[in-house]
């Protein structure tokens, strides 16, 4: 165990964590796909939306996080809070980190 995290959990946190955010980046995607079509509203107030809404997206963790073991907690907890990923998503890890991730 290095930093206090157990290496079943890195590697199943390193697996899940692309699934995770390829399902988040394909929600975000159908979003825009909504702002930009939304033809009620003209195309500089839809282009703007959108721009407003990809920096603000960027920023998240489901888009762009730093792998390392170091701050797989606090990634969880971000994905948490979110609500990219559910404590359901974490099933198969150990029961210890399921509990900080409670708190």
């Amino acid at each position: 165990m290095s930093g206090g995290v157990k290496e079943s959990d890195w590697k199943l946190f390193r697996k899940l964590l692309s699934q995770w955010q390829a399902q988040a980046m394909g929600r975000l995607c159908h979003e825009y796909q909504e702002i930009l079509s939304d033809d009620s509203k003209p195309a500089s107030e839809r282009f703007w939306k959108l721009d407003g809404r990809i920096r603000k997206d960027r920023r998240m963790a489901c888009v762009e996080c730093t792998l390392s073991r170091s701050t797989m907690d606090n990634v969880l907890h971000e994905l948490l809070a979110e609500g990219t990923i559910t404590l359901e998503d974490l099933d198969g890890m150990s029961e210890e980190l399921q509990e900080r991730m409670k708190r």
